[in-house]
């Protein structure tokens, strides 16, 4: 890792797993075609450690180098868009918690702790003796069932439906709740042209008795001591990085159609990907491609270099990528930055080789 970052311990590259899930995953796409999210790739992939980065090694999590993680996404979403989403979600959403929230849950779902979420506020949440009453049906709950947790936004109201108002009075009060998943129901309603495989279903529960300790008041906690607690915004730019993955998945398909024998008489198939034009464009594609993939890692590694001396732990990157707080000022900067080249060292890799897997 870069100077600065505090130091994450890991004994493998999570991307030295591809290899061996990639013909799990491809043994499974007839059923991800189908709209099924195979148990077999999800087992496969959480045994690899690829869904418990985000959980602190001191519960037992594998805590990795984010930007491992992200290049470990971008590597699936290459082989399939599904399999990459709901790596996105079923990891990523352990950032909810906090370790009090995490060893708790991890207690009532023999240490899974897998959670599929969805942040529309459709829920209603009547506070009791000790928790909250909630009702609602929630869409979009990517993951939902190999998830052992499910969860949404939802409204505080009184009896009677009245909106409870925040302490600013500015807006009705919205808590984020969390259940096992066994408690709820899944509403099979996904059935998107994209993405067929990633279990979005509604998720469902009636007068469902959440205690307080599974309501989430401040969820995202931000805390210094590790770089993948440091940044909000890393979530979303793994968005970004299954989008590369989808980028590049899409010429390697190009590149096996064309390598592949034409079908007779098709004079079409027979000159694709052998003409000046098709080179031209292919070769631009690839050079975007690149480019983006450069511009991603070198914001997120902009992002993470927060030097723990800094007196606020809230450095974030924007969505534009650039950070909102310089705590450590232009000399440590400039000393983080003197030995690298314009391109930032991490994404190196990205300029070099074609593929996801580079380092």
């Amino acid at each position: 890792m870069t100077d600065g970052l505090a130091p994450v311990e890991t004994q493998t590259s999570l991307l030295d797993t591809i290899p061996t899930l990639e013909p799990v995953i491809r043994a499974g796409l007839d059923d991800l075609e189908r709209g099924i999210l195979p148990a077999e790739i999800m087992r496969a992939v959480e045994e690899a450690g690829i869904l418990d980065v985000w959980i602190p090694s001191k519960v037992s999590g594998n805590e990795a180098d984010p930007v491992d993680w992200l290049k470990a996404v971008e590597a699936i979403a290459r082989i399939d868009a599904s399999v990459g989403w709901a790596v996105i979600v079923l990891s990523g959403h352990v950032r909810l918690l906090t370790v009090d929230h995490y060893t708790r849950f991890s207690e009532l779902t023999d240490g899974r702790v897998l959670p599929a979420f969805a942040s529309a506020p459709r829920g209603r949440a009547v506070a009791v003796e000790g928790g909250y009453r909630v009702t609602g049906r929630w869409p979009f709950a990517s993951g939902s069932t190999y998830a052992t947790w499910h969860g949404g936004v939802a409204m505080v109201v009184a009896e009677d439906g009245t909106p409870q108002m925040a302490p600013n009075d500015l807006h009705p009060m919205m808590i984020q709740v969390m259940w096992p998943a066994d408690q709820g129901k899944i509403v099979e309603t996904w059935d998107g042209l994209g993405l067929r495989g990633t279990a979005s279903h509604d998720i469902e529960v009636e007068d469902l008795f959440v205690p307080d300790g599974q309501a989430l008041l401040e969820p995202f906690p931000l805390r210094a001591e590790h770089a993948t607690e440091r940044v909000r915004e890393l979530g979303v730019l793994a968005h970004g990085t299954h989008a590369l993955g989808l980028a590049r998945g899409a010429l390697d398909e190009f590149q096996r159609i064309v390598a592949s024998k034409p079908i007779p008489g098709s004079r079409s198939a027979a000159v694709m990907g052998h003409t000046e034009s098709h080179r031209i464009a292919f070769a631009k594609a690839d050079a975007l491609l690149r480019a983006a993939r450069s511009l991603l890692y070198g914001a997120v590694e902009d992002a993470l270099v927060a030097p723990r001396t800094t007196s606020s732990p809230r450095t974030t990157a924007s969505r534009s990528g650039r950070r909102t707080s310089s705590p450590s000022g232009p000399a440590a900067r400039s000393s983080t930055r003197s030995s690298r080249s314009p391109v930032p060292a991490r994404c190196t890799g990205a300029v070099s080789s074609s593929g996801p897997s580079a380092t």
